[in-house]
């Protein structure tokens, strides 16, 4: 989840020291006062501000909106749009932007919701109908005429093979292209169809390697991941031009990771009806992944929060035991301390009482700087006079 901080933030913050915000409240911050100001406050460069705001789709006041307000002109207020699909409805701040909501913080988001804006309906298969409505049908080209930003990478690294083993002297030894062979090519346009798919819904696409075009789709504030290969497929590896291609009758299957809710559709395969008639289904099964991800990861976030508290308090008790321990220690050690100390004092009161009553006969002078050296060593054990009771005496707060 994105940050949003301001000075006295660490480079990567505390997690107690964050507060989670609502998409509201920093849409009313934004409008409360220019940005120049709000990011003065914050230990932040105005552009940054206004960056991370508009990355979390909070509407800005326009050039001129505060002069024109000062001024007593009408001005519009820019509506804040209703949540997306997939997007958080808390925020997580930090440094001196948490301080300035840490007496407010959001209220605590329910794992059984509700979730539904004017964007999004309360129920998961109704959001896979309406998006799919407004993918409409999809059609998978027998050539990839119009490939995805994402892939185009990966084509303009086969065309360097190519030419490497066209011009090699033992082109057996070179790699050859990747999608040059018939499954993996169709796994190309399928992931492109789906690509350019999602494109318009403002879902952006990166490939999760360079062997293949598995690729993750971020659909608001979370990732699904889609996995496009043959069922048991081992990882792909490099290989060499001319070494002998698999069969490309495999059956394709495509699978969205991480963790769906049960009976969320999540894997399509190959059988009566092939996976490119089901590009506009599976498109908008992702979509919706993502909505059902931000509605996992409420419910997720809370068990994360409670076995770290349990996790703190654990830590808690056992530092408290430990300094227990080491208090009980201290204590039964001045009581020791104490006791030679004592004994000190009553030996020199001893030898004080046989020297008046003619039992020992020491000189006055010698006598004089026993007793002295003898008094400052039960001065030194005494835990009172040299301080070592305060080890038990007061409790260290944590």
């Amino acid at each position: 989840m994105t940050l949003i901080g301001g000075s006295g933030g660490a480079w990567w913050p505390n997690q107690q020291a964050e507060v989670r915000v609502s998409r509201e409240q920093l849409y009313d911050l934004a409008w409360s006062a220019p940005m120049r100001q709000l990011a003065a406050e914050f230990g932040l460069s105005d552009s940054g501000l206004a960056k991370a705001l508009r990355k979390q789709g909070i509407p800005l006041p326009q050039p001129g909106y505060w002069n024109k307000l000062q001024a007593g002109k009408p001005v519009l207020r820019t509506p804040l749009p209703a949540r997306k699909p997939g997007q958080d409805s808390l925020l997580l701040v930090y440094g001196a932007l948490a301080d300035r909501f840490r007496a407010e913080p959001a209220a605590v988001e329910s794992p059984e919701g509700p979730f539904a804006s004017d964007a999004v309906p309360e129920d998961l298969d109704q959001l896979r109908r309406d998006i799919l409505r407004q993918i409409g049908k999809i059609s998978v080209s027998r050539k990839l005429e119009r490939p995805h930003l994402a892939l185009q990478a990966l084509l303009r690294r086969d065309e360097r093979r190519r030419e490497k083993i066209a011009g090699s002297t033992y082109p057996r030894w070179e790699l050859a292209p990747v999608f040059d062979q018939p499954d993996q090519e169709r796994k190309l346009r399928i992931a492109n169809s789906l690509m350019l798919a999602l494109a318009p819904l403002g879902c952006p696409c990166l490939l999760s390697g360079e062997h293949e075009p598995s690729f993750r789709a971020t659909v608001g504030d979370h990732n699904v991941r889609v996995q496009i290969q043959h069922p048991g497929e081992p990882t792909p590896t490099h290989r060499r031009h001319g070494d002998a291609l698999p069969s490309p009758k495999a059956p394709l299957r495509i699978e969205l990771f991480p963790a769906l809710p049960e009976g969320f559709p999540r894997m399509w395969e190959d059988g009566a009806v092939k996976l490119e008639a089901l590009v506009s289904e599976i498109a908008a099964a992702i979509v919706a992944a993502g909505e059902a991800r931000h509605r996992l990861s409420i419910a997720e976030r809370i068990a994360h929060e409670a076995r770290m508290n349990a996790w703190r308090e654990e830590r808690r008790q056992e530092e408290s035991a430990k300094r227990n321990k080491e208090r009980l220690e201290a204590l039964h050690r001045s009581a020791e301390m104490l006791r030679q100390a004592e004994n000190l004092r009553a030996l020199i009161a001893s030898v004080s009482a046989a020297i008046e009553n003619g039992r020992q006969n020491l000189d006055p002078v010698a006598f004089a700087e026993w007793r002295e050296w003898a008094a400052a060593e039960a001065d030194r054990l005494d835990p009172v006079i040299s301080g070592q009771v305060d080890e038990h005496l007061f409790v260290t707060a944590q």
